[in-house]
């Protein structure tokens, strides 16, 4: 049993990232690749504004500034991913490393693009 938020995303992520490679079921796989790239979404915004504000802007109660949102609603992964890679405002950058950031942006849509909506 995991103690945080942030514990049970690493063990999603191990999980779907595991099934991704051992289901031989093509769509299976790629539904998996995007659950397993939530979980990495999840678990960079949890680590990065902690467990209790990164759970509300998760759940789309509030944003990364701070301020609530008016009308709340869980994220999907193209949230999860422009949360990450917000490029916005610099006080709220997560990743500073542009060519990472873009990097790791790339590599997200691939796996959103190609996933089920």
């Amino acid at each position: 049993m995991y103690n945080t938020k942030l514990d049970e995303k690493i063990s999603d992520i191990i999980k779907w990232a595991t099934q991704t490679y051992t289901d031989e079921i093509l769509e299976d796989s790629l539904n998996n690749s995007r659950k397993a790239g939530e979980a990495i979404c999840k678990a960079i915004i949890l680590n990065h504004y902690g467990e209790i504000k990164g759970e509300k802007i998760i759940l789309g109660k509030e944003k990364i500034d701070g301020t609530p949102n008016a009308k709340p609603k869980e994220l999907d992964l193209s949230g999860l991913i422009n949360t990450v890679i917000n490029e916005n405002d610099p006080n709220y950058l997560i990743i500073c490393h542009k060519r990472t950031r873009h990097k790791i942006k790339a590599y997200l849509e691939i796996i959103r693009i190609h996933s089920n909506p």
